[in-house]
């Protein structure tokens, strides 16, 4: 089931572009915070070719699961160290307990002046 919705063109594999397509739909509303460079495409590329173990540019349904695994490991693996080091203010290795709190206000304020600008809001039916 899962190889049919990838495998656009119809020939029960899924081959690089497929794969492509994937990966980067599943990044899409993290922005630059995952994909910036050209380390997501490397990191992708390398998911690929360790998931293609026939070597012939397609994956077959272990190949597509182990890839699927894979990237789940690498998108959370990379959002956590995009957290560690947005808390980590002052680059020392460590969050501190300042540094936490100085986030949560930045994002409370943030949340008012969305409120103001009215962003995010239903309008009434």
């Amino acid at each position: 089931r899962m190889l049919g919705m990838l495998d656009l063109d119809g020939d029960s594999f899924v081959n690089r572009e497929e794969f492509m397509r994937l990966a980067w739909a599943s990044m899409s509303g993290w922005g630059e915070v995952l994909t910036e460079g050209d380390f997501f495409q490397e990191a992708i590329d390398d998911m690929f070719d360790h998931a293609d173990v026939s070597g012939d540019g397609l994956l077959q349904l272990r190949g597509l699961q182990f890839a699927a695994f894979s990237m789940r490991e690498f998108i959370l693996t990379q959002m956590t160290e995009s957290m560690f080091y947005g808390l980590d203010a002052d680059g020392d290795g460590r969050i501190e307990l300042a540094e936490v709190e100085d986030e949560a206000y930045r994002l409370a304020e943030a949340m008012v002046e969305r409120r103001r600008a009215g962003v995010g809001q239903v309008a009434p039916a």
